[in-house]
């Protein structure tokens, strides 16, 4: 019997926290507790994918201030001012309008003075103001929305009224049609402590470990450790947004905003409206508000002609999101823009897409690298001595490519206009059927500088123009229809886009014709020797990945050095320079309209990053590639969780079923169209089901592929090169993959687990087909399922589940870390325990004894400022210091005899603290 206590003692013993030794709080400056901090949640990859679809409560609000500081620089000098000086003034008040505008906006959404303008105008299942739903659907991406000002300009005039909120809603009903709750961030009925109307705002100086989920996964001691003493040393990281003598950079400026107590649901449910509201009246609050006569005195009017939507950006801090991410080209060319922030931008600048002569789109990068990496610090955070330096190197990366980028605007549309005012598309058709005439009446002329000219000409617009072959010509057809070009070019063309294009397209026409009859003739035979380098340089890249260079100019110089140019400007008589020539000949106006043409293409395929079509300022999710890899469908983060639960539900029925009948094995119908995939690789991805009615008659035998010990083996893979006679595809009791090549399209045939069937009988050039023959390997199947039995497929089961669910990426994990508990732990013990590492990643308090926990909870719940210090003076009283009081604060404790808990009672807080209360 007293083994058994004993027993039960030591196990009684080893089941409680072990703490460190320590017993007294660590002193500290309360200085350094004055920074209160939103949870870290760091994640992996799977569980950044889920978080990309929730609103955020944590951002960054990044500054430039390089078009205000030119504008006061220029007000100064009319005056007669010190410039140096009212420029720096300017400076800080422009810094502290924009901060301001955002905290009264977001204080006006949480009292109710302001309603909601919903994100997502397209969901039939929400409440949506009806003249709010009509002026945004009427809103042209491309052009300015005056309804949209008209409309929160009517807003504002109710708010900006000296009434109670709840008469503010009432007036609200004027404008639209707003609904008491769902049109609030907060619902009607509220208790006082969910009204929160705080904003936190620090200016980041420093990242540190404060920001560690964007450089990890799973937080250990040490981690927490580091963010530990980077609270307690915070001011070295963190000021004050009105502190303007820690923000010495004049360029640029970073904060961090973070949104408080916010229940989570109603969070989910609002946060992205809440966003879009945000964005939009801060628009146009920042130039139209009567309060910014006051916030921005004495700038106000210059600050008005500020493009602030170009000056300010918003970006998630983590993964969760401040926009929906949408599969489209207008959130797929935001989120290029974390290339810019990238400490090695300059060296691989000239590989990316969107520095392309051609660029592929901003969906390249979805499909090149689905997987890509997360939360490892891909934005180069810590290559930079601070905050202020990584902003410096993104805005000056971001705005040297835009430059790049409207320079191709310019000089495309301006190129067109000259061209089109210059020449029409007839007369350059009947220049060009003069030179193609002439190869047509004499091919066997030995003129191999214009069979070169007119290869380059046809193989350039064959690329662009061709009905069959050209990746392009569908793209451009997009480009003609769309406004886009017409609002980024509006001060600089009196043509529109459709107009050019046209022009483009008659002599795209009369191009593509000459070259057929060019082709007709074999003009081009084989003892005609192409000079490869006199291709338009965007070809070279494009097609050659320049592995050459272009000699293009230096042909054209040629050309002038005997002939007169088509069209040029007057100096060209005098400079005799190329710079002065438009183009040189029909060919040569031929493939510089071609080449204005494709950068208007590229210029549209990334305009979203680099100009502001809409009335907001931009929110890309920076620190979360996945935001659109999830909503594009490339990644499903919960395939490997599903693929898991499949292997176990298939685990178990086959051990079942091996009881009594013999299983056959084949892929399901999720088998990605196009990919041949070897057995082992099924097995690994879950595409694996049972049929127990395995008919071995409707197995085709042609072309199979014998599977021996099943894994790791490739299907046979036969090719037929004998036209118009492919291969038959049948179906079969297994898997089959056929591919033609068919003269006007490509036709992949995937077929599974059913009888014989003939594929569609159309011409091909040739065909592969690929079997997977399961009727050899039967057989096998029965032996295996009579000898081993469930045992085997039960031990799987088990097996695969506990490996499967150790996958660290691909299974969505995440952790919470509170900074301001992990601070409080440190002090208590002066390090972290490896006992409070795991309540603390659940974004809990980790103290001596549950009553320690219980004390801080209420108190931090109920007044402002951190946990200094807790000493228990007896069984029933505890005393308190907190940073927000200079005096103690005395607490009643009622302690649980068997256990260290204790239930929290009154407390007194001194007369001289009694604005630390959160409510009076």
């Amino acid at each position: 019997m007293r083994r058994i206590v004993l027993a039960a003692m030591l196990c009684m013993t080893f089941s409680l926290p072990i703490f460190a030794q320590g017993t007294e709080w660590m002193s500290v400056d309360k200085d350094s507790l004055k920074f209160d901090l939103n949870n870290m949640r760091f994640s992996n990859r799977a569980r950044c994918a889920l978080d990309s679809k929730v609103p955020t409560d944590s951002s960054f609000l990044l500054i430039t201030n390089t078009d205000v500081a030119k504008a006061v620089y220029r007000l100064a000098k009319l005056r007669g001012e010190d410039s140096d000086a009212l420029t720096k003034y300017g400076i800080e008040v422009f810094r502290y309008s924009v901060v301001q505008m955002i905290q009264l906006i977001h204080e006006k959404i949480m009292n109710r003075e302001l309603p909601l303008l919903p994100a997502d105008i397209s969901r039939d299942d929400l409440h949506l103001p009806g003249n709010y739903k009509n002026v945004m659907a009427n809103c042209r991406n491309d052009e300015y929305c005056t309804g949209l000002d008209s409309y929160i300009e009517k807003i504002w005039k109710i708010t900006s009224k000296k009434t109670s909120a709840a008469a503010k809603v009432v007036a609200f009903y004027t404008v639209d049609n707003f609904h008491s709750k769902d049109s609030y961030i907060l619902e009607k009925n509220f208790e006082d402590k969910e009204r929160v109307t705080e904003l936190k705002c620090n200016y980041l100086k420093k990242f540190s470990p404060l920001q560690a989920h964007l450089y990890g996964t799973k937080p250990d001691k040490a981690a927490l450790e580091s963010i530990a003493k980077a609270a307690l040393d915070s001011s070295k990281y963190l000021a004050a947004c009105d502190d303007f003598k820690a923000q010495t950079n004049l360029q640029v400026a970073a904060y961090q905003l973070e949104i408080p107590n916010i229940k989570e649901k109603r969070w989910e449910d609002k946060g992205f409206d809440y966003w879009n509201s945000l964005k939009l009246y801060f628009s146009w609050a920042f130039r139209n508000a009567p309060e910014m006569k006051q916030i921005a005195s004495p700038f106000a009017s210059v600050f008005k002609g500020v493009a602030i939507e170009d000056s300010v950006l918003i970006v998630p801090n983590g993964c969760k999101s401040i926009t929906i991410p949408k599969c489209d080209g207008d959130f797929l060319a935001t989120q290029a823009m974390r290339e810019f922030a990238k400490e090695d931008f300059r060296e691989t600048a000239l590989n990316l897409d969107v520095l392309s002569n051609v660029p592929e789109g901003p969906q390249d990068d979805l499909l090149s690298d689905p997987f890509t990496s997360v939360n490892v610090d891909e934005l180069d955070l810590g290559g930079f001595a601070n905050a202020e330096s990584w902003l410096v190197n993104f805005k000056e990366n971001f705005s040297g490519t835009r430059a790049l980028m409207k320079k191709k605007l310019i000089h495309a549309i301006s190129t067109l206009n000259i061209a089109k005012a210059n020449i029409s598309s007839q007369k350059v058709s009947e220049l060009l059927e003069k030179r193609f005439s002439t190869l047509i009446s004499n091919p066997e002329t030995n003129n191999t500088e214009l069979k070169n000219d007119l290869y380059y000409l046809c193989a350039e617009f064959n690329f662009a123009d061709h009905d069959e072959f050209s990746f392009l010509k569908g793209k451009l057809k997009v480009l003609r229809e769309t406004t886009l070009i017409d609002g980024l070019a509006s001060e600089i063309s009196d043509n529109k886009t459709k107009e050019l294009f046209d022009f483009y397209s008659e002599i795209a026409d009369k191009v593509m014709a000459g070259c057929a009859k060019l082709n007709e003739k074999g003009i081009w035979n084989d003892s005609f020797t192409l000079d490869k380098t006199g291709f338009s340089p965007w070809y070279v890249q494009k097609v050659y990945e320049n592995k050459f260079k272009s000699t293009y100019n230096e042909k054209i110089e040629d050309y002038l050095k005997t002939n007169k140019p088509l069209i040029a400007w007057k100096t060209f008589a005098t400079s005799k320079s190329i710079e002065d020539v438009i183009c040189a000949n029909s060919s040569d106006c031929s493939r510089r309209i071609l080449k204005s043409v494709i950068d208007l293409y590229s210029v549209a395929q990334y305009a979203s990053t680099f100009w502001n079509l809409e009335q907001e300022i931009k929110t890309p999710a920076l620190f979360n590639p996945y935001a659109e890899r999830t909503a594009c469908k490339v990644y499903d983060p919960w395939f490997k969780t599903k693929s898991i639960l499949f292997n176990l539900f298939t685990d178990m029925s086959q051990a079942a079923l091996s009881v009594a009948t013999p299983g056959v094995i084949y892929g399901r119908l999720d088998l990605k169209p196009g990919q041949v995939t070897s057995f082992n690789q099924l097995v690994k991805d879950g595409r694996i089901s049972y049929d127990t009615r395995y008919d071995r008659t409707s197995i085709t035998t042609s072309l199979a592929a014998d599977f021996g010990p099943l894994l790791g083996v490739p299907c046979m893979v036969s090719i037929s090169g004998r036209a118009n006679s492919p291969y038959d595809n049948y179906r079969f009791g297994g898997v089959s993959v056929g591919a033609c090549n068919e003269n006007e399209d490509n036709n992949l045939n995937v077929r599974t687990a059913s009888d014989m069937d003939d594929n569609a009988t159309r011409g091909h050039s040739e065909c592969i087909s690929c079997r997977l023959n399961f009727e050899s390997v039967a057989s096998s199947l029965t032996h295996l399922s009579s000898e081993v039995g469930p045992t085997f497929f039960l031990f799987r089961a088990v097996f695969r589940l506990y490996k499967g669910l150790k996958d660290p990426h691909n299974i969505p994990r995440s952790w919470d870390a509170n900074p301001n508990y992990v601070s409080e732990t440190y002090r208590r013990f002066g390090e972290i325990p490896k006992s409070c590492v795991r309540s603390l990643i659940k974004g809990d308090r980790c103290l001596k004894d549950s009553c320690e926990e219980s004390i801080a909870e209420k108190l931090t719940e109920e007044l402002y400022g951190s946990i200094v210090s807790i000493k228990t003076l007896n069984g029933s009283r505890a005393q308190v210091k907190m940073s927000s009081c200079d005096k103690p604060i005395t607490i009643r404790t009622y302690s649980n005899s068997d256990t260290n808990s204790c239930r929290v009672g009154k407390y007194t807080v001194p007369s001289s603290c009694s604005s630390m209360r959160r409510v009076n």
